[in-house]
C-alpha cells in the first residue's frame, strides 16, 4: 500500500506573482454557472507545498525535512522540530492553524499534531507506524497505523482526541487520507484481490468506489456534497483522473494526446477539479478538469514572463485555492518552487 514519503526541499525568500489564468468555471452537473473564473499563481519560493486550509494558510517542507506554513501568501513560520529534536512533518492545515502529520525518530513515524507552537504525538494509536494524514473540519484526525511501514496498515479516526469506528472491514489493510466537511472521510482500502480501491465513507456507509477498468484506484480529494476526485486505473493500465459524484459511479475526466497519466487532486465547493497531467520525462502540467472537454492548463510564469518547466498540484481548497509546487525554467540550484494559484472573478 502506498503510504506518504518525507520530501527533502529547498527554499529562500517568497512571494512572487506570476499570472493569470482565465477559464470557463465548473464541471458539468455543477451548482456553478459557466462565467469566467481567473486563476492568479504566486511564487512562494523554494520548497514544495503540499496542503491549504480556507484562509489560504499553506503548508510545505523545507530542505531540512521539517514544515513551514505561509500565511497570505507572504508571511512565514517554521514549525521546527519536535520538542526531543527528532523531525516533524507537516501533511495537512486545519482552518485554525493546527497541523498534523507525524513526528520521525530513531524508532520510525508516529503521527503527531503541531498546535500553539507545539509539536506532539498523538496517542492511543495501535502499531509501531503512524501517520496523520488529514483534519477536519470540526477536528476529526484520520489516518493509517500499523506495525512499521511494510507491513498491514489499518484506517484511524479520532474525534475530540479520541478513538472513532469507521465503517471499514476489519479483515482488510485501509489508509485514510481525507477527512472532509459534512463527515466525509476518504482513503484507499486493499480488496481481496490484493488491490487497491479508493473508498468513501458518509456517517455509518463505506462505498468502495471501483475503478476505471483496471485494477487499482485512489481518491485525493472530497468536496461538503461527497463528490470524490482521485486517479484510477484503465483497462489499458493507463492512470486517469476521475470524478465521482456523490460518491457514485466514476467518470473519466481523460487523457490530453500525448500524455501518460492524469490526476485529480482538488475539488472545491464549485464543483471546479484541479489536477494534473503527466506527458513523461519530467513534464508535468497543472491543469483545471471539466468534464467532457480538454483540461485547461495553469502552468505559472517565472520572473522573466518563461513557464516553468513542469508544475504540480498536491490540493485545493473548498473556496478554490489551489497549492502545488513548480520547476522554474530559470531555476538554479534552489530547483524547486511552491506556488499558490488564487480564485477571482
Amino acid at each position: 500500500m502506498r503510504v506518504p514519503c518525507r520530501l527533502q526541499l529547498i527554499r529562500f525568500a517568497r512571494g512572487c506573482v506570476l499570472a493569470t489564468l482565465v477559464i470557463g468555471a465548473g464541471a458539468s452537473g455543477c451548482n456553478k454557472s459557466s462565467s469566467s473564473v481567473s486563476w492568479t499563481a504566486k511564487d512562494l519560493g523554494p520548497g514544495r507545498c503540499v496542503a491549504l486550509n480556507n484562509h489560504a494558510q499553506v503548508i510545505g517542507y523545507d530542505d531540512s525535512g521539517s514544515s513551514f506554513v505561509v500565511s497570505q501568501g507572504t508571511a512565514e513560520t517554521n514549525l521546527g522540530t519536535a520538542p526531543d529534536g527528532s523531525i516533524a512533518v507537516g501533511l495537512a492545515i486545519a482552518d485554525n492553524g493546527d497541523v498534523v502529520g507525524y513526528i520521525e525518530d530513531n524508532t520510525g513515524r508516529h503521527a503527531a499534531q503541531y498546535s500553539a507552537g507545539t509539536w506532539s504525538p498523538i496517542a492511543g494509536l495501535d502499531g509501531t507506524w503512524s501517520v496523520a494524514s488529514s483534519i477536519g473540519p470540526n477536528h476529526e484526525i484520520v489516518g493509517m497505523a500499523g506495525m512499521g511501514m511494510t507491513g498491514a496498515l489499518q484506517s484511524f479516526l479520532l474525534q475530540g482526541g479520541k478513538p472513532a469506528s469507521l465503517a471499514l472491514p476489519a479483515d482488510q489493510s485501509s489508509a485514510a487520507y481525507v477527512a472532509g466537511a459534512s463527515g466525509h472521510i476518504i482513503g484507499i482500502l486493499e480488496t481481496p484481490d490484493s488491490v487497491t480501491h479508493a473508498f468513501s465513507i458518509t456517517g455509518s456507509q463505506m462505498k468502495d468506489l471501483g475503478t476505471l477498468g483496471g485494477e487499482n484506484s485512489t481518491p485525493y480529494a472530497v468536496n461538503s456534497r461527497g463528490d470524490v476526485v482521485g486517479a484510477a486505473e484503465t483497462s489499458s493500465g493507463e492512470g486517469h483522473a476521475f470524478f465521482s459524484p456523490q460518491g457514485g459511479a466514476l467518470v473519466d475526466l481523460g487523457l490530453p494526446a500525448g500524455a501518460v497519466s492524469s490526476d485529480a487532486r482538488g475539488i472545491d465547493e464549485h464543483g471546479r477539479i484541479a489536477g494534473n497531467v503527466d506527458y513523461g520525462k519530467g513534464d508535468t502540467r497543472p491543469v483545471v478538469f471539466k468534464v467532457g472537454q480538454p483540461p485547461v492548463d495553469l502552468m505559472p510564469v517565472d520572473d522573466a514572463k518563461t513557464p516553468f518547466v513542469s508544475a504540480h498540484i498536491s490540493a485545493m481548497s473548498a473556496d478554490g485555492h489551489i497549492v502545488g509546487w513548480g520547476v522554474p525554467a530559470n531555476g538554479d540550484q534552489n530547483p524547486i518552487h511552491c506556488i499558490l494559484w488564487s480564485p477571482g472573478g
